[in-house]
């Protein structure tokens, strides 16, 4: 018996369409791994047998191949005829069955069905779906190479396929006489030039506005051309650059997600953050409680991250100075480590079920034992201490008693490198390869990701010019922030007036409902670096229970007075030493309930202030060791005094100036 052939497929046809739209191939491609930002799972492919002009509908379903056809037809129809397409050709798929072959018999189109098992016979549309789909994914791959900002999120396939399906549209192709685009084939004009912008691209797009005052455009990214109009185009509104008060507030739950403007980074960021409790193993699922046990329940908390500038640029302590001022003196350079997930690579020791929230996938609302330390756990914050600790004395690094977040390394008596640690982010004054050993050594232990060179830092922005040994902090954008925050526009030379009434509330003065706490806080923060503000500021906090109008003046006068001095911090000159000299003042009996007196300490180097009394018996001992001595400061020098008292704006700027060091 001989060997049964099958005859080859032919390359080409000689009934190729003579006019456009008059055979068009169709074919459905597979369900896609993630679901698009619209919702959609499958792509439907339509291409025009004369031109091979491409077009592709995103479905729900693979039901709704007619619902995609449909609208094909619509967008082509002509003036009392129903539509131009003559011949439909599929492989016969069930989705082109019932409801598509009705629309069909209605518009009076011809169906053509290729072998059972014979794709190549529908190799038109076949071909086409493979080479669009490629370019969607190289276009995707190439994005984050040329543009590493852009939001490229798994759910933006359906806006790279269509982008891909425009740009091979407006390409050359063998296929037409020629060689033609299929655009100049279909439109009878070539593409416009500047037509085929790569995907992803940072643009600017015009905005609908609410009011002619605000701005004509925004930033976004580029996805695509738009069909309904020649000059629209597909776009995406992006944050990243923009101050936080500008833009969306933060969405504090997770409906809120699904009905933001940024759904697409919010996503992202939180797909990020479960496949990183994935890979470390942070849970493990669980099939059921047993009596008596409690899954504790858990929610998103998002935020943004931003730059030493107060600008967007991503969807999430006093010792702090101490290492900057050493590391301004020695003439190291600062640098700035992030760990990823820190929390999650400390170990709990005690038995913990939790239920995830929504916009967990696959799994949201299910039970789990949580294996690692988690944020939000009151537990976590110790045991990423005890593993961040235990590492870097690996590494020959001793701890603080004073403050556990500090650590320092001492070869041959001398400090050759200081860290600081808040939460995930480190501070890290050492030599380049002194920070070269040790990141590569924390890397083996947990994720360590390199920021470069420190120039924000917990909210302050670091300034360090290590060739002429000056370093400044400040909080210039969050000040700014603030100011906005509470519609503060006015200005002040001091923070308070030398009048100003700061004690408790009087049985006369009716309470006011203004933001009094809120304003608090966010001052508070500021004192890190603005010791100017931290005598009005605390006599505030006292009374601040009971807010009157006589308080929120005095608020507004404070942030007024940032306002005017917004650019203010703390300079640190190299060649001035590390000694400590500490200025102590207290005032006479001017608490007007209790006849108290406020007592202020100011040390000059580190510009550290605080308010109160050090224990008595420590500072005895100090002074009877020999390790401090008192002088004597005449008034007139006693930079302290404007921690204890308020004072005009000749006084304040002569003791700002000492405290701060700031320039003449």
């Amino acid at each position: 018996m001989s060997k049964g052939q099958v005859k080859p497929v032919q390359k080409s046809t000689s009934t190729r369409a003579v006019k456009k739209l008059f055979r068009v191939y169709l074919d459905l491609g597979g369900k896609m791994k993630t679901r698009s930002i619209g919702g959609n799972w499958y792509t439907l492919i339509i291409r025009d047998d004369f031109s091979r002009w491409t077009r592709v509908f995103f479905l729900k379903h693979k039901s709704d191949a007619a619902v995609g056809f449909e609208k094909f037809l619509a967008d082509y129809r002509t003036k009392g005829v129903p539509c131009e397409v003559c011949i439909a050709r599929t492989d016969g798929g069930g989705e082109f069955q019932g409801q598509f072959a009705e629309l069909c018999r209605r518009h009076g189109i011809k169906e053509e069905f290729t072998p059972p098992h014979t794709p190549k016979y529908n190799g038109v549309a076949e071909r086409a779906l493979g080479l669009i789909t490629d370019a969607a994914l190289a276009s995707r791959i190439q994005a984050t190479q040329l543009f590493p900002d852009a939001p490229n999120h798994p759910g933006l396939w359906a806006e790279a396929i269509s982008c891909a399906c425009h740009q091979l549209n407006c390409t050359a192709t063998k296929s037409n006489e020629g060689d033609k685009s299929a655009y100049e084939m279909f439109h009878d004009s070539p593409p416009p030039v500047g037509s085929t912008y790569p995907f992803l691209k940072p643009a600017v797009f015009k905005s609908r506005r609410k009011a002619k005052s605000q701005p004509k455009g925004e930033k976004g990214w580029y996805l695509g051309p738009a069909h309904n109009h020649p000059r629209e185009c597909l776009s995406m509104t992006s944050p990243i650059g923009q101050k936080p008060s500008d833009v969306e507030a933060v969405p504090m739950t997770y409906k809120d997600v699904m009905c933001s403007k940024y759904k697409v980074f919010w996503e992202a960021a939180m797909k990020k953050e479960i496949d990183g409790h994935d890979k470390t193993g942070t849970f493990t699922k669980v099939k059921e409680l047993y009596e008596g046990q409690k899954a504790t329940g858990s929610k998103w908390v998002l935020s943004w991250k931003t730059n030493d500038k107060g600008l967007i640029v991503d969807f999430k302590a006093p010792s702090i100075k101490t290492v900057i001022a050493v590391a301004s003196e020695k003439g190291k350079k600062l640098a700035h480590w992030d760990v990823k997930q820190a929390y999650i690579h400390a170990k709990l020791k005690d038995e913990l079920y939790l239920r995830f929230p929504g916009g967990c996938g696959s799994m949201s609302g299910k039970v789990v034992n949580v294996e690692s330390a988690l944020y939000g756990l009151k537990q976590s914050g110790r045991e990423w201490g005890f593993e961040a600790a235990d590492a870097l004395i690996e590494d020959g690094y001793e701890q603080y008693r004073v403050d556990p977040c500090v650590f320092r390394k001492v070869v041959d008596g001398e400090v050759v490198g200081l860290i600081v640690i808040y939460v995930d982010d480190i501070l890290v004054a050492a030599d380049e390869g002194g920070r070269e050993e040790l990141f590569a050594s924390l890397n083996k232990k947990s994720p360590v990701k390199d920021l470069g060179e420190c120039t924000l830092y917990d909210g302050c922005a670091i300034a360090m010019d290590v060739e002429n040994g000056i370093t400044k902090l400040s909080q210039t954008a969050y000040i700014e922030s603030m100011l906005k925050r509470f519609d503060v526009t006015t200005t002040a030379f001091t923070p308070a007036a030398t009048d100003a009434d700061l004690g408790p509330k009087r049985d006369d003065e009716p309470a006011v409902d203004k933001p009094v706490r809120e304003a608090i806080g966010c001052l508070m923060w500021t004192k890190l670096t603005r010791p100017d503000i931290a005598l009005p500021l605390n006599k505030l906090q006292k009374i601040a229970h009971s807010p009157t109008g006589m308080i929120w003046n005095a608020l507004v006068r404070i942030m007024s007075y940032l306002n005017f001095t917004k650019d203010f911090g703390i300079t640190y000159v190299r060649g001035l030493g590390l000694d400590l000299s500490v200025f102590v003042y207290a005032s006479y009996a001017d608490n007007e309930v209790d006849r108290r007196s406020t007592t202020g300490l100011a040390g000059v180097k580190e510009a550290v202030f605080v308010r109160g009394v050090l224990p008595f018996h420590f500072i005895r001992e100090l002074f009877k060791s020999g390790k401090i001595t008192a002088e004597y400061v005449p008034t007139g020098e006693q930079h302290a005094d404007m921690l204890t008292k308020v004072l005009g704006r000749e006084k304040l700027e002569y003791h700002r100036k000492a405290l701060m060091n700031l320039p003449m």
